[in-house]
C-alpha cells in the first residue's frame, strides 16, 4: 500500500452552469471511486493518437477529494506526469525532522515514494551513481547522476529509472534538449523509452514562478526523432494565484488548464475543453468538461460537476451566540485552561469551584460542571494551579485519546521543580493524578509571564517526537541565558533534564528618569521570547526579538539536542518590548512612574498565509512578518485602517481562523466602557428654624455599561493590502455602582479559539469575564455568521446522457454511524478519534434507473507521528450496488498498520456489517494474506 500524502484545505461548492445540448452519441469516460484513505477519487482517461505498437502516454484528469488546488481547479490535477521531488527529512527516516534545504542533504520521492539507498550507505545519497529504491517495493531501480551545480553541492543533475521489461525514464535530464524539466524543486520526467528506443517525451513552461506546468507531450517515433503525435496544454491564469513558499523560494501557483489538444501528423485528434466556476474565496472549481472532435467541429454533451453550496456573496459578520451567568467563580480566571480532557474531540474548560472543576460547553454555550470532585481533594494545592495542556504517554506506553494538564510547584529557593500530571477519567468523571517528576536545578528561573518576558518555561513539541516537552530559559547572566530541556517522555527514565545550549538575549539597560513625553521610563536593550514553528518541520521552535540597539529577530530549533540558529532577520523593534520590571520595582523607587503605563509591544504568532509555518504578526507596526523557512522574512503591510495602538494599550490580540478559510485571522479584542448619569427627583431632609422638613431635589444617577468589540482581520487575497475585516460591537451591561474603575470590561480574556459544538466546521471564539459586582464568571461565545465550510467537495457528477452519481461525505468522529475509533496504541502510533477536517466518503447514491446506492464504512484511522504518516484504516467496509428490491453485500477489507496498512484479510457476508466486527464463521468469500516478514507486506501482490 503506497504512503497517502494528503492536504486538509476547507472550501465551499457553487451551483454547475447549464450546459448546451449535442445530438453526438456517446459521453466522456470517467470512473468515480473511493481510495484507501476514504477520498472521492474521480478519473477521466484522455484519448490519444495511437502510437508505435501501442506505445502512448497514459494521461487523465483526476479529482482527489482530500487534496489542495491544482492544476485543474480545487482537488484537480494533471494525472500520468511522473516526477522526482524533493522531500524533508522525518525522524522516522533520519532521526530528525527538518525541511528541505535545497543542498545534498536532501531527500527524495518518486510520484510520492520515498528513495532509500539501495546498499544502505545513506552517505552516498544524491551523490553521481547512488541506486535507490522506493521505500514501498516497485521492481523500479533509480539512480542520480552528475552534480546540478559545479558552485554549490545542491544535488544531483538528473535521475534515471529503470524497470524491468528494459524500458527507462529520464528525470530532470536537459542535455541538449529545452525540456525545463529540473527545478530547484522538482525533476520531471523528460523522457520515457522502451528497449527498442520508442520515446515519449516532454516538455515544461519555463520555471519563472518555480511551478511546475506540462506544456507539450511528443510521441510516436524512435530516440530523438521527429515525433509525429503531440498532446498540448493551454492555461490561463488563475483568479487567485497565490504564493507557496517552501523552505525559502517562493512558488506562485497561477496558471490554469483551460484545454488540453491532441494531433497526429498535424491533423487534429481529440480536444478536451474545461469550464470553471469560482468559489467565494476565489478558487476555481471545474464544472464541465467537453470532449471535441479534433477539427472542434463536433463534440459530445459535458460530464457536469456540482459541489456544495457557494457562497456566492461573502460577507462575513461576528455574532453573539451566548452569553450569561455561570456557577464558577472568577478567582482564577486570567488562568483558566481549555482543553479535550475527556477525548470527545470538543474542549472543556478546568475552572475554580471549590478547588478546580471541569467544566463542559453545553449545546447552548452554558458552561456545565461535569467532574465529581475537586482538585484540592486530591493533593493539588491551590498554588499549583493547572499550567498548562500536556500531551504525554500513559502508563501502558500509548498515546490517550485525551489530553493531560499539568501543575508546577517550585519550592527550594526556586530551583527544584515538581510536575504533576493530571488525567481526567470521564468514566468516573474524576481527576486523578497521572505521575509526576521532579527536576533539580542549582540555578534560578523566572517563571514565563511572572517575573520577566524573556525567559522562564515554554511548552510544545520541540524535538519532533510529537510529545510535549518543556524548555526552561534561565535569568540572563550578562546578556545570556542557559536554556534546558525537560522530557516528559515515560519511557525516559534518567537524565529527564539537559542543557541544550544558551542564548545571547542582550543586555537591558533602564533609566529612572522618566521621558518628557509620556513620563515613562527609557529602557533599552529588552528582549522577549515567544515559540512557533518557523520553519514548517512540525516542532516548535524558539523566536527570540530583541529590541533597540540589538534590532533583531533571531529563530532556534532542537537539532541533535542542540539549539540552532535557523534564522537572524534584521528588524527596527523599540528598547522597550514591553518590560514588566517597572511593574514590580515602582513601589520601591521614589519616581512619578506609573507602573501600568508601559508601552506594551504586542506580537501575535500565526499562519497568516495557511501554508503550515509560523508568521509574526508586529502589533505596532502594523507589520506581518511571512516566515519562508530559508534565512528571511517577507514583510507584509497592514491596511492603513488597521487601529494604532493607543495608550494604555488595554487592547490584545489574538491569531484564530475565525473564517474557516484555512488562514490565521487577526482578532482584536477591545474592552468597552463608558459612564452616564441619569437625572432623577428624590426627596431630601432640611432643616430650618428649629423644625425639619421635607423637599422635592434633582439628583443623578450613575450607570456603567460594558461591552466589547471584536474585530476580525482576514486575508482573501494573495496580497496583505487586501486584508479585510469584520466584527462585533456592543455594549452588553449595564450597572449602576463601579467599585473597581481600573476593571473596565467584564469580558477581561479571550480564552480559546475552537468552540465547535453544534457544527464542527464552525470556529467560535470564547471570552470568559467577571461581570461587575459579581463573584460569578461570564462566558461569552463568538463567532462568525457566515464562514466558509467545504466547497471544495465534488457532491455530484453528472454523464452528457444524464446518468448521475451523488457523493456524501464525513468527518471522521468517533460513533458517527460512519467510523469507529481504534484503541489507543503503543507510541509512535496514534488512533484519530476526531478529525473534523479529515472527509470521508460515506455513501454514493445512483437516482438513475431506480434509486441504489453504496455505503462505506471505517474503522480505526492510524497515525504514525514520527514520519510514515497516515497509515490508513485498521478495516473498511463498502456494500455492494444496491436497491430496495436487491440484498446488501458487504465487503470488509482489513489491515496492519503495524506493516503500513498492508491488507491482511478481505470478506464478503451478506447484510450490513461493521467493518469493527470479528470475522464471521460463514461468508460469501474470503481471502487472507500472511508474511514472514514486515518488509514483505511492503511488496506487490
Amino acid at each position: 500500500m503506497k504512503n497517502l500524502y494528503f492536504i486538509l484545505v476547507f472550501l465551499i461548492g457553487v451551483a454547475v452552469n447549464a450546459q448546451t445540448s449535442s445530438t453526438e452519441v456517446g459521453v466522456t469516460e470517467g470512473q468515480l471511486t473511493v481510495s484507501l484513505s476514504g477520498a472521492a477519487n474521480y478519473t477521466i482517461p484522455i484519448k490519444v493518437p495511437p502510437g508505435i505498437n501501442g506505445v502512448v502516454p497514459q494521461l487523465n484528469l483526476s479529482y482527489n477529494s482530500q487534496s489542495g488546488n491544482g492544476a485543474a481547479g480545487y482537488g484537480w490535477n494533471i494525472g500520468g506526469i511522473s516526477t522526482i521531488t524533493r522531500i524533508p527529512s522525518t525522524r522516522f527516516h533520519n532521526g530528525n525532522a527538518g525541511t528541505i534545504t535545497y543542498t545534498i542533504s536532501d531527500n527524495y520521492a518518486l510520484d510520492g515514494q520515498r528513495l532509500l539507498v539501495k546498499n544502505g550507505q545513506q552517505s552516498l545519497y544524491g551523490r553521481n551513481g547512488t541506486v535507490y529504491e522506493t521505500e514501498n517495493y516497485s521492481n523500479v531501480k533509480v539512480t542520480s547522476y552528475g552534480v546540478a551545480s559545479s558552485n554549490r553541492d545542491i544535488g544531483p543533475e538528473f535521475f534515471v529509472a529503470e524497470y524491468p521489461d528494459g524500458s527507462k525514464a529520464y528525470y530532470g535530464y536537459e542535455r541538449g534538449n529545452n525540456s525545463n524539466s529540473r527545478g530547484a524543486i522538482h525533476y520531471a520526467i523528460t523522457y520515457w523509452e522502451n528497449a527498442q528506443g520508442l520515446r515519449i517525451s516532454y516538455s515544461y513552461f519555463p520555471h519563472y514562478n518555480n511551478a511546475l506546468n506540462i506544456a507539450s507531450i511528443k510521441y510516436g517515433a524512435r530516440n530523438d526523432g521527429t515525433a509525429p503525435n503531440e498532446i498540448n496544454f493551454i492555461y490561463t491564469n488563475k483568479f487567485k494565484q497565490e504564493i507557496q513558499i517552501v523552505a525559502g523560494l517562493q512558488v506562485r501557483d497561477d496558471l490554469l488548464l483551460s484545454s488540453i489538444t491532441t494531433k497526429s501528423s498535424g491533423v487534429g485528434f481529440r480536444n478536451y475543453v474545461l469550464s470553471y466556476d469560482r468559489s467565494s474565496l476565489g478558487y476555481e472549481r471545474l464544472t464541465a468538461i467537453t470532449e471535441k472532435t479534433g477539427d472542434n467541429a463536433k463534440s459530445l454533451n459535458p460530464t457536469v460537476f456540482s459541489y456544495a453550496e457557494n457562497q456566492t456573496a461573502y460577507t462575513p459578520s461576528m455574532e453573539l451566540t451566548h452569553t450569561g451567568l455561570n456557577k464558577f467563580t472568577t478567582e482564577g480566571i486570567a488562568q483558566t485552561l481549555s482543553g479535550d480532557f475527556d477525548g470527545d474531540g470538543e474542549n472543556e474548560l478546568l475552572l475554580r469551584k471549590n478547588g478546580i472543576t471541569l467544566g463542559e460547553i453545553a449545546d447552548d454555550y452554558s458552561v456545565q460542571e461535569v467532574s465529581s470532585t475537586g482538585l484540592l481533594s486530591l493533593g493539588l494545592p491551590t498554588e499549583e494551579f493547572p499550567r498548562g495542556v500536556i500531551n504525554v504517554l500513559d502508563k501502558d506506553l500509548k498515546i490517550p485519546k485525551n489530553q493531560r494538564f499539568y501543575s508546577l510547584n517550585v519550592s527550594n529557593s526556586e530551583t527544584d521543580y515538581r510536575y504533576k500530571i493530571f488525567n481526567y477519567n470521564p468514566d468516573s468523571k474524576k481527576v486523578v493524578l497521572d505521575y509526576e517528576r521532579i527536576f533539580h536545578s542549582g540555578a534560578t528561573v523566572a517563571l514565563r509571564g511572572e517575573n520577566q518576558n524573556t525567559g522562564g518555561l515554554f511548552t510544545g513539541d520541540f524535538d519532533g517526537d510529537n510529545l510535549t516537552d518543556v524548555i526552561r530559559v534561565h535569568n540572563e547572566v550578562n546578556g545570556v541565558s542557559q536554556v534546558e530541556f525537560f522530557n516528559f517522555d515515560r519511557r525516559v527514565t534518567s537524565n529527564w533534564v539537559t542543557n541544550i545550549g544558551s542564548l545571547d538575549i542582550g543586555v537591558k539597560t533602564f533609566n529612572l528618569v522618566p521621558n518628557v513625553s509620556n513620563g515613562l521610563a527609557v529602557i533599552t536593550g529588552s528582549s522577549t521570547l515567544e515559540q512557533g514553528d518557523i520553519n514548517g518541520d512540525g516542532k516548535m521552535d524558539l523566536i527570540l526579538f530583541r529590541g533597540a540597539p540589538y534590532n533583531d529577530i533571531k529563530g532556534y530549533t532542537l537539532i541533535e539536542g542542540k539549539l540552532a540558529e535557523i534564522i537572524s532577520w534584521k528588524q527596527d523593534l523599540p528598547g522597550d518590548l514591553g518590560s514588566t520590571f517597572f511593574q514590580q520595582h515602582t513601589a520601591n523607587i521614589n519616581t512619578t512612574i506609573a507602573g501600568t503605563g508601559i508601552q506594551r509591544f504586542p506580537i501575535v504568532i500565526g499562519d497568516y498565509n495557511g501554508d503550515g509555518k509560523s508568521d509574526i504578526l508586529l502589533v505596532a507596526l502594523k507589520k506581518v512578518l511571512i516566515a519562508t523557512a530559508g534565512k528571511y522574512f517577507i514583510e507584509e503591510f497592514l491596511p492603513g485602517s488597521f487601529p494604532a495602538l493607543v495608550y494604555p494599550y488595554t487592547v490584545s490580540f489574538m491569531a484564530v481562523d475565525s473564517n474557516n478559510d484555512g488562514k490565521s485571522d487577526i482578532v482584536r479584542l477591545e474592552p468597552k466602557r463608558t459612564e452616564y448619569k441619569e437625572k432623577y427627583t428624590t426627596q431630601e431632609m432640611y432643616q430650618s428654624g428649629g423644625k425639619w422638613y421635607v423637599r422635592n431635589v434633582q439628583a443623578y444617577r450613575y450607570n456603567y455599561d460594558y461591552g466589547i468589540k471584536i474585530d476580525s482581520y482576514y486575508r482573501p487575497g494573495v496580497n496583505a493590502a487586501s486584508w479585510n475585516s469584520f466584527g462585533f460591537d456592543k455594549m452588553l451591561q449595564t450597572y449602576t455602582k463601579d467599585t473597581d474603575p481600573s476593571n473596565d470590561n467584564a469580558f477581561n480574556f479571550m480564552l480559546l479559539a475552537d468552540v465547535k459544538k453544534k457544527n464542527p466546521l464552525k470556529t467560535a471564539l470564547a471570552l470568559i469575564g467577571a461581570p461587575e459586582n459579581t463573584g460569578n464568571a461570564r462566558i461569552s461565545v463568538f463567532s462568525c455568521a457566515n464562514y466558509v465550510s467545504d466547497q471544495h467537495l465534488l457532491s455530484s457528477i453528472t454523464l452528457g446522457n444524464g446518468v448521475k452519481e451523488n457523493i456524501t461525505y464525513s468527518a471522521l468522529k468517533n460513533g458517527n454511524g460512519v467510523y469507529e475509533a481504534g484503541s489507543a496504541q503503543l507510541y509512535p502510533n496514534l488512533s484519530i478519534q476526531y478529525s473534523p477536517e479529515f472527509k470521508v466518503v460515506s455513501q454514493i447514491d445512483y437516482p438513475n434507473n431506480g434509486p441504489s446506492k453504496k455505503e462505506f464504512k471505517y474503522y480505526g484511522a492510524m497515525l504514525n507521528v514520527e514520519g510514515l504518516g497516515f497509515l490508513g484504516f485498521q478495516a473498511t467496509m463498502r456494500t455492494n450496488k444496491y436497491s430496495a428490491e436487491s440484498s446488501i453485500i458487504s465487503t470488509v477489507s482489513k489491515n496492519n498498520f503495524l506493516l503500513r496498512g498492508a491488507n491482511v484479510e478481505n470478506y464478503s457476508v451478506e447484510g450490513m456489517v461493521l467493518p469493527s466486527a470479528e470475522t464471521p464463521a460463514s461468508f460469501i468469500s474470503q481471502s487472507k494474506f500472511r508474511y514472514n516478514r514486515p518488509e514483505e507486506a511492503l511488496q506487490p501482490k
